[in-house]
């Protein structure tokens, strides 16, 4: 669960963080998580977010929403039946809270 957020600052399980992270279905964090285009998610940047029992994977677009996945990306995990949720951070930590613990759920926050 994520215990708060604030605009470049998280803390989940009372640790604190302050660049981007990637949150795995087995609850494994993944630190300073960077895309590797500026401007778009694609495939290489949450690979190892999915795995065969992935039901859910959650984008937190940071404040302004500047960075999303990219069409592929979508239509992948269309193909692959992964439900995917994309909005502001914000939203998409209580969106993650309300559903991690029933299904199979991976993250990735943008903190900014």
């Amino acid at each position: 669960m994520i215990d708060s957020f604030s605009e470049g600052k998280m803390v989940i399980k009372g640790s604190i963080y302050r660049a981007d992270l990637k949150i795995l279905s087995n609850h494994k964090i993944i630190e300073n998580w960077q895309p590797k285009d500026a401007a778009q998610i694609v495939w290489e940047d949450i690979a190892d977010l999915v795995d065969e029992d992935l039901d859910l994977l959650i984008f937190g677009i940071g404040k302004s929403g500047n960075v999303k996945p990219d069409k592929e990306l979508i239509e992948k995990l269309r193909a692959m039946n992964i439900e995917f949720y994309i909005a502001p951070t914000l939203q998409s930590i209580s969106y993650y809270n309300q559903k991690h613990m029933g299904i199979y759920t991976a993250a990735c926050f943008q903190l900014t």
